[in-house]
């Protein structure tokens, strides 16, 4: 009568490697866009036009291909409505994150040549 519950199978475990490419590549390539167009020898209202450009293209199309693998990586221990929240969770931040990068550097580009 007393019978134990049943103990549930270990949960499986994520894949680290793919978790942190996947939430370290768009705020590096916003990063490398910022250090890069200063580089290039623009004129300063050409340079936050660029960046303005970089960001966008991050924003539109490097973002949502990664929110795939980053849905590949978390569907081994999620499923459903936790699974669907988290991927939009993941888009969300990452478009934050990138968006206060690339405001942050457009002001830093226009304070350092005085515009």
């Amino acid at each position: 009568m007393n019978e134990e519950p049943e103990v549930p199978p270990p949960l499986q475990r994520l894949s680290r490697r793919l978790l942190w490419i996947t939430l370290g590549i768009p705020p590096l390539v916003t990063l490398f866009a910022t250090l890069l167009i200063p580089l290039l020898g623009l004129r300063p209202q050409t340079m936050v036009e660029v960046l303005i450009l970089a960001v966008l293209l991050n924003l539109f199309g490097l973002i949502p291909g990664l929110s795939f693998h980053f849905h590949d990586a978390m569907k081994r221990r999620y499923r459903g409505r936790s699974l669907g929240f988290l991927v939009f969770s993941y888009i969300l931040g990452q478009i934050i994150v990138c968006v206060v990068l690339s405001v942050g550097s457009c002001g830093l580009i226009l304070f350092h040549y005085k515009i």
